[in-house]
């Protein structure tokens, strides 16, 4: 049995790695397309995130995930690449649900093996994040003309699908 280690965990490293690479990639998005005010705001949000990630500050991570989601909405509008924006969002999804698995992780009682609590969750993880990803590109490729309530009524289902699919994610 292994006793959880506070911030030695893969769960904190990897989470901090989420952060890295979704502020990489929305700050480079935003920058090649002309927008350096956006990709300099996005880099404050990046860094800020990170500092209060290592400083164990988990309510940070909800703000950051807000502010992450939203860049990638506004570049799908301003027509930047949707693939990169879904990674960037992706990439602070993932960095929330690791942040929160964290906290909840420090919780659990000496006896737990967390390690095996921790490769669990990772892999589920990255097993909803990889299929996520494939969804979206295939998504991307299709080219559908769909009424307004149509639209509203697939946005509605696929929130309540990822909410539970955290939900399960989580237990």
């Amino acid at each position: 049995m292994a006793i959880y280690g506070g911030n030695k965990s893969m769960t904190k490293t990897i989470s901090m790695l989420c952060i890295l690479f979704g502020t990489a990639v929305l700050f480079w998005t935003y920058l090649q397309a002309g927008y350096w005010l956006a990709a300099s705001g996005l880099t404050i949000v990046g860094l800020t995130w990170l500092a209060a990630q290592r400083r164990n500050i988990a309510w940070f991570s909800t703000w950051g995930l807000f502010i992450f989601s939203i860049a990638a909405a506004v570049g799908i509008l301003l027509d930047l690449p949707a693939f990169l924006m879904i990674l960037g969002a992706l990439s602070g999804l993932m960095a929330w649900d690791l942040v929160a698995f964290h906290q909840r992780l420090s919780f659990a009682a000496p006896t737990d093996n967390t390690m095996t609590l921790e490769r669990r969750h990772l892999y589920w993880l990255s097993l909803a994040a990889l299929s996520g990803l494939i969804l979206s590109t295939i998504a991307g490729m299709i080219d559908l003309q769909l009424s307004f309530f149509l639209t509203v009524l697939l946005v509605l289902i696929a929130v309540m699908g990822v909410v539970q699919l955290f939900s399960w994610l989580r237990q």
